[in-house]
């Protein structure tokens, strides 16, 4: 999000961020040459997914947080954080169900920036923000250690829902000096 409204605003230069392609690890159970050519017939227990997302209760608030994969570029001062649509997905799900209950919602994505990161970029899937702008009153704070913290309100997050463009979202901090 760039916002120049403000005399003596200097936008930072566009950045390329490279993101991996996901990877699903396989199930040993399902790969190899075995002697055996008949497939197997015996069900896996299903096991819990991990948690993505860390939900605590205050009061009247339910605060979900959890941590961008973050990479960091020493020689840039540039780090990039994601957040995979598994956890996008579940910061929807728990956001709505919380205020299905009556309570507010507050996500929280913390970006692990280290002390030599200039710059702090996080990408976020789009669905995860029409998602919550067209079904909730929820708020985000992204917290980029050592650089700063940005808060969007359900008004924002409304705002950059209604934006024409494609893509996922960049949110880009930078400090000053």
């Amino acid at each position: 999000v760039r916002y120049a409204a403000k005399e003596g605003y200097k936008a930072s230069p566009a950045t390329d961020i490279v993101v991996p392609a996901y990877v699903p690890i396989s199930d040993p159970g399902t790969g190899g040459s075995g002697g055996n050519s008949t497939p197997s017939t015996t069900t896996p227990t299903p096991s819990a997914s991990p948690q993505l997302v860390a939900a605590a209760t205050a009061g009247n608030t339910v605060n979900l947080s959890a941590t961008a994969v973050t990479k960091t570029d020493k020689t840039t001062g540039v780090t990039t954080a994601t957040i995979t649509k598994e956890t996008a997905a579940e910061f929807v799900s728990l956001a709505k169900k919380a205020e299905a209950d009556g309570k507010k919602a507050v996500l929280e994505i913390k970006v692990a920036a280290t002390s030599d990161s200039q710059t702090a970029d996080l990408t976020l899937p789009r669905s995860i923000i029409n998602e919550l702008a067209a079904g909730t009153k929820v708020e985000i704070t992204i917290d980029y250690e050592n650089v700063g913290t940005i808060t969007f309100d359900a008004k924002s997050l409304a705002s950059i829902s209604a934006a024409s463009d494609a893509g996922d979202i960049i949110v880009r901090i930078a400090k000053v000096s």
